[in-house]
């Protein structure tokens, strides 16, 4: 199965310990690039972020799409194109 996480849960739960859950329940989670640069590379700082860094479970997509305007943010649109939901 392929999962792919949006800023949220990684957010949320690298703050309170509880990233694993992530790993425990999908085994490896793909982050496309415009979350990682969100949740990661914008705030090396906040709390969490060392978890994520060092999480070996977690793939960077980095191959990026085309713009799309539906209104949504760009984590939200940057899905792998081979699992894209169909419209």
């Amino acid at each position: 199965m392929l999962v792919i996480a949006d800023s949220s849960p990684l957010v949320y739960l690298s703050r309170v310990g509880a990233l694993d859950l992530l790993a425990t329940a999908f085994g490896e989670v793909v982050v496309p690039a415009t979350v990682w640069a969100e949740v990661v590379d914008a705030r090396p700082d906040v709390p969490g972020v060392s978890a994520l860094r060092s999480a070996t479970w977690l793939r960077v997509d980095r191959r990026g799409l085309p713009s799309t305007e539906l209104g949504l943010d760009p984590g939200e649109t940057d899905l792998p194109p081979r699992r894209r939901p169909p419209a």
